[in-house]
Formats: C-alpha cells, structure tokens, sequence
C-alpha cells in the first residue's frame, strides 16, 4: 500500500510539469496557424497558466483549514483536465488563452498539495529521495510530453492539447490510494512561518525565470536558425527535461557528493548551458546545451522546496509550500516579460539576445553564489 502511494504522489508531480511547458514544441505551429498574433501573445499560452497558477497555489494553501488536501486535490485535477483539453475546441487565440487560465487555475490548487503530501508521509532521507523522484517524474513527463506533443501538433496544432487527458488517470489513482486526511483547521492550533521562506521563494522566482527561457524561446530559436523541423522542438524540449529527470533521480547522490556547494555548482552548469546555446549551428549542440540547463534546474529546483519543508513547521509546512510554488510560477510568467523588456531597452531584436542576457546575469550569481559559500565555510572552520 505504501508503494501505491508513493506512486500517486509521484503521479501529482507528473501533471504539475505540464501546466505550461509541455505544449512548447507546438508553439511554432500556433504561430503558423494566428499568422496575425505576436510572438509575444504566442507565448502567452505558456505563461497565462502561470499567472492564475500563482493566485491559486496562494489560495490553495489557505483552502486546507477548510478542505481535506484529498478534497482540494480532485477538485484541482478536474479543472485541470478542463483547461488542459478545452483548446481543442477553440477557433481562436482568445479562448485558447482562457482555457490556459481555467488550467492554471486547477494547477495552482494542485501544485502545493504535491510537495505537502511529501512533507506529510515521508521523513528525513525518504523525504529526500521523494522530492527528488518527484522532480524526476517531473522531468520524465516532460519528456513524454514533449515528443508527444511534438510529433501531434505538427499534424494539427490543436492535437498536442490532448496530452492532458493523462490527467484522468492520475486523478482514478489518487482516489485509490491516498488516505482520508482532516483539514488543518482540526489538525492546527496556529503556525509561525519563517521568513528565511520568503528569501527561497524569491530564489525560486529568479532562477525560474532563468531557465524558462529553454521552453518560451527555443521553438522559436531554432525556426529562425533553421535548425531542424517542427518536431525537432519537441525533441529539444524532450532532451531538456531528460537533463532535469536525471538530476531528480541522483539529487541524493549529488547532495551527498557537492554538499554545501550543490546549488552553486548548478548555477555553474545552467551558465554553461546558455553560453552553449549561443554557439549553436546544429542539433547536436542545441540538445547538449538545453540538457545542461535542464539538468541544472533538476537540482537546484528540489533543494528548494526541500530546504522550504526543512525550515517549516508541520503547522506552516502547506502555506510556505505554497509561497515557494507560487514564485515559481511567478518566474514563469515574468521570464519572457522580463527578457522583452530588455530588449526594448537596449533595442535589440535578435533573440539569441534572451540567451545572452541569461549567461551573464547567471555569470553574476555566480561569483555571489561561490562567495557566500567559500565565507560560510571559512565561518566554520573559524568556529571549529
């Protein structure tokens, strides 16, 4: 019973990924088919999600004093399959948007239960081996999804969106397998959140926003590059989130061997992938770059919803959940809006530009990040 639930937790996770990246390998045939919108509105079928996502993932964590975490869970997984699925029946860009608002909303209820469900039934290095699996079924749908929808939407661009009815099974097993559980409101007398939580959620915000540049550019990047076909985007994508789901699956391992140092050696890997990126004249080099910043987020993207769990109450574990998930998004959203605001300022169109901006900023945290790390360290063998 115990492999069936972590099974279904597992599950959550495999549906979360999806709210906005699985359909970037279709991005280049939406655009094909409203030949009239700009690339901006385009890519605002993988971002609207994360602006409702962010509202409800918030709300989500304050509807647990109300509702079972089983009963927000399903109410969140049907929404989903709703928004997820309704673009198919849409004719135009505006009601493709509007059913990616109605599945932000139904992902933002979910994601936070995913996370908090892992704080809830597992315990020290279980607890570690799960975020980790659980960004790794991340990543390992990702990958699906991206091939899926890839090879779909080069036949029709509407096909890629039936990926989401994935979500139907997820829904059956959680039924199945996860226990009844009490609201908060009986479980909790009061809470206090500690505030270290919202310097990760801003962390998590920042380096979100970095690596969502992969799925918001790299269908578009390669098209002007004429680097590959349609569904090379789609098997980019794939080989991105392959890098992540490797990570989550060794995030143990890798903790044990960097240490202190894992999520600055991760910044260094992400820097390396957009620097890559820049070079790239070929497939080859497009899918070793977009691996590097995959695999990259898979571990720094863990370590934070794990140092989140760590530093939290058992009363204050699902809202801080729920701040960090919502920067997340957050990121998501402001990633494209951020980068095409300095291009307006520096007046550069050129979209490697995005990949460039990205290296150096990374480039940056980079120095700050070792730093801080080498000063801890130096802290410690003073102390000692």
């Amino acid at each position: 019973m115990k492999n069936l639930l972590k099974l279904a937790v597992l599950s959550i996770s495999m549906i979360t990924v999806m709210a906005g990246a699985a359909v970037s390998p279709a991005l280049g045939n939406i655009s094909n088919a409203f030949p009239n919108a700009s690339s901006n509105l385009i890519k605002m079928i993988l971002t609207v999600p994360a602006l409702f996502i962010i509202i409800f993932s918030l709300l989500s964590g304050k509807l647990t004093s109300i509702f079972s975490k089983k009963q927000i869970l399903v109410t969140g997984i049907l929404i989903y399959v709703i928004g997820g699925v309704g673009p198919v029946l849409s004719t135009n860009l505006n009601s493709v948007l509007i059913f990616r608002a109605i599945l932000g909303i139904g992902c933002g209820l979910i994601m936070p239960i995913s996370q908090s469900l892992i704080a809830d039934f597992f315990t020290d290095g279980e607890r570690t081996k799960m975020t980790g699996y659980s960004s790794a079924a991340s990543n390992l749908m990702g990958i699906i999804s991206s091939v899926i929808v890839g090879t779909l939407s080069s036949i029709n661009w509407k096909y890629g969106f039936y990926i989401y009815l994935i979500a139907i099974i997820v829904l059956i097993l959680n039924i199945i397998a996860l226990p009844k559980q009490q609201n908060d409101k009986k479980t909790k007398k009061h809470y206090h959140l500690n505030k270290k939580v919202y310097l990760l959620a801003v962390y998590m915000c920042l380096i979100t926003m970095a690596f969502y540049a992969v799925p918001t550019n790299i269908a578009m990047f390669m098209k002007k590059e004429q680097i590959g076909s349609a569904s090379s985007a789609g098997f980019a994508i794939a080989v991105f989130t392959f890098g992540g789901f490797i990570a989550g699956a060794l995030l143990s391992n890798i903790i044990k061997l960097l240490k202190q140092f894992t999520i600055s050696i991760g910044i260094t890997i992400m820097c390396l992938g957009y620097s890559l990126i820049l070079c790239s004249n070929n497939l080859y080099i497009v899918f070793t770059s977009v691996a590097l910043v995959g695999f990259s987020f898979g571990i720094i993207y863990p370590l934070i919803f794990l140092n989140t769990s760590k530093i939290s109450d058992k009363n204050s574990n699902s809202l801080a959940l729920s701040i960090v998930s919502s920067s997340m998004f957050l990121g998501q959203f402001l990633s494209p809006l951020v980068l095409q605001c300095f291009s307006n300022i520096l007046n550069i169109t050129d979209i490697k530009f995005n990949f460039k901006f990205l290296a150096l900023c990374l480039s940056i945290a980079l120095v700050i990040s070792f730093a801080f790390q080498f000063k801890l360290k130096k802290n410690e063998l003073s102390c000692n």
